[in-house]
């Protein structure tokens, strides 16, 4: 009901944005794009669906890969936060390929971006308290936490990835209170370089062309 009353009558607008909004909006179809129309009206519900539940918070993630109509949205958003109790988060990576992005994103929030934080890669006692905290009564020594560090190289992802790729393999497994870890097959153990690989790597749902 709520999303429903947020929506109003743009709802032959927004039902084009999913196919559960096209479900529960009951609204006629529109027989041409109108791109700017539902640039408004998906900001305007964003703002009357924060109204009606009192709150919210827009996250998103990787927002390097917005296009256009997308940052358009956040842009019109920004003259309506002042009065709306909506939070917007977002993650921006800081690669020298996305620093373009970053900025146009940057540009287009303008003065409604309140605070900027860069999140570095982690410490080396970090990650061993890491490791140590994600497997209860692993010491961070050890030639696995070793190999850890050095493969994750400061990214807590790929350490919590490697982590579990080497558990569900069987090369860590606990005893009377300790964790034992087969070396001998720890060196044959293929493990990807980096998070994009690794994340391929996760998705069996993948084809072999789609992997490459």
């Amino acid at each position: 009901r709520q999303v429903v009353e947020a929506a109003g009558e743009a709802g032959s607008l927004l039902k084009t944005l999913s196919p559960s909004l096209s479900t529960l909006l009951d609204a006629p179809d529109l027989d041409e794009e109108r791109q700017d129309q539902l640039i408004a009206a998906v900001a305007m519900f964003l703002v009357r669906l924060t109204r009606h539940l009192g709150g919210l918070l827009l996250c998103i993630d990787d927002a390097q890969w917005l296009d256009e109509p997308s940052r358009r949205v956040l842009g019109q958003l920004t003259s309506e936060l002042p009065n709306t109790p909506l939070f917007v988060l977002t993650t921006v990576r800081d690669d020298d390929t996305f620093v373009p992005a970053g900025e146009l994103l940057h540009a287009e929030v303008g003065a409604a971006l309140d605070v900027q934080i860069t999140l570095d890669t982690l410490g080396e006692p970090a990650m061993r308290s890491l490791i140590s905290t994600v497997i209860s009564g692993m010491t961070g020594t050890g030639e696995l936490v070793e190999l850890l560090l050095v493969r994750s190289a400061g990214n807590p992802f790929m350490l919590l990835e490697y982590l579990k790729a080497i558990v569900d393999a069987g090369l860590v497994r606990p005893r009377w209170g300790q964790w034992l870890v087969d070396t001998e097959r720890l060196d044959q153990l293929h493990l990807p370089d980096n998070a994009v690989d690794m994340v391929v790597k996760e998705c069996p749902f993948l084809g072999n062309d789609e992997r490459e």
